[in-house]
């Protein structure tokens, strides 16, 4: 057989193997069926200037930014490597004065300043409660309140949960407390003299007790109601990951209940004001309309002006930020997510469920 001959073979071979699937999927999925979503009219403004109220971190692609205003530049990253997590479910925590940042990457948990100096490097680390390691919990960060403090649980084979603190003046790494138990969710009072955390009882009910770090001891199980608000005078101070997503916005931006396309709106008070022209895309195999934005990857920057979020099309794949204000919109090719700090101490206004604390 000469060359070219087999290379005709394998030819035929490769366009056979090709149109087999093709079938298939129009056979099963329908995807002779399925639409692109496009964008019309799309202008980015790219001198757009973002100006939020408080620092923010940046990541996209392997690397870690910082900006002290809020203002996008994807040129000097201060970290390079996996930063852990999963849409915004993420496992980042951002300290309440934006000096710090302490996150999941590989098989550790990095703590760097925002100039990425790194302060300690922590392992092993365990990626599910319920594996059997003498190691660290590497969703569960907690800063004190003046940022001077990491928390962190370590998990035994025995499930008992051990505190540890580590300064970031020292970069010491102390062990606070052994709960003898395990701890699921916990927080620390703004004194740093409490510990909160949210644990099982013998029938596997959630239980949120408080444990006195002075005494050393469980001081009482703090009582919530049917819907999980805490029946408790404590203060608590909680340290949010950096997954904010504000519900109690009277905005937001997404597609028009009252237009039947995929365009893409600021609603606000409930008025609505369109940003840019989106068609459908369409999905045969589900049967149903496909818009522009993930809104598993969408946030609101500091101050509430300036949206960030993804952005995907048969044009355009990247993200974008808006601003709500001027209704200006700025594009990037990149994925990219915003990593801020958010606390609160007056936990009655936010949602507390399953033993956590979710922002609001």
């Amino acid at each position: 057989m000469t060359v070219f001959k087999r290379i005709f073979k394998i030819g035929i071979i490769i366009l056979g193997i090709f149109l087999f699937f093709k079938l298939l999927g129009i056979l099963f999925f329908k995807t002779n069926e399925n639409k692109p979503i496009e964008l019309i009219d799309f202008k980015p403004t790219e001198s757009l200037q973002v100006q939020t109220s408080k620092p923010v971190f940046y990541y996209s692609e392997r690397e870690l930014f910082f900006s002290k205003n809020g203002d996008l530049n994807l040129e000097k990253p201060i970290f390079k490597g996996a930063v852990g997590e999963r849409f915004y479910d993420n496992n980042v925590f951002v300290s309440p004065n934006s000096n710090f940042i302490a996150f999941k990457s590989e098989n550790q948990i990095i703590i760097i300043d925002n100039n990425g100096k790194e302060i300690k490097s922590i392992h092993p680390i365990q990626n599910h409660i319920l594996d059997n390691e003498n190691a660290f919990w590497e969703s569960e960060f907690q800063w004190s309140k003046n940022s001077e403090n990491l928390f962190l649980m370590k998990h035994n084979e025995l499930k008992e949960a051990t505190l540890y603190s580590l300064s970031v003046n020292t970069k010491e790494l102390v062990q606070m407390c052994n709960l003898k138990e395990q701890a699921v969710h916990f927080y620390i009072s703004p004194n740093q003299k409490q510990l909160f955390y949210s644990t099982y009882d013998n029938k596997g009910d959630r239980l949120f007790k408080k444990y006195d770090l002075v005494n050393e001891k469980v001081t009482d199980t703090i009582n919530r109601t049917k819907d999980w608000k805490l029946i408790t005078q404590d203060s608590i101070f909680i340290n949010f990951k950096a997954n904010i997503k504000s519900k109690e916005l009277n905005k937001y931006i997404g597609q028009s209940k009252n237009d039947t396309l995929c365009n893409i709106y600021l609603t606000e008070n409930g008025s609505e004001k369109l940003i840019f022209m989106v068609k459908c895309g369409f999905d045969a195999f589900k049967g149903r309309k496909l818009g522009a934005l993930e809104h598993n990857k969408n946030i609101f920057l500091p101050n509430d002006r300036y949206f960030l979020t993804e952005l995907y099309s048969k044009n355009k794949n990247g993200t974008i930020i808006i601003d709500t204000k001027t209704l200006e919109y700025k594009f990037y090719k990149k994925e990219v997510k915003a990593y801020f700090s958010n606390t609160r101490t007056n936990f009655d206004k936010v949602l507390f469920t399953w033993g956590e604390f979710i922002a609001d």
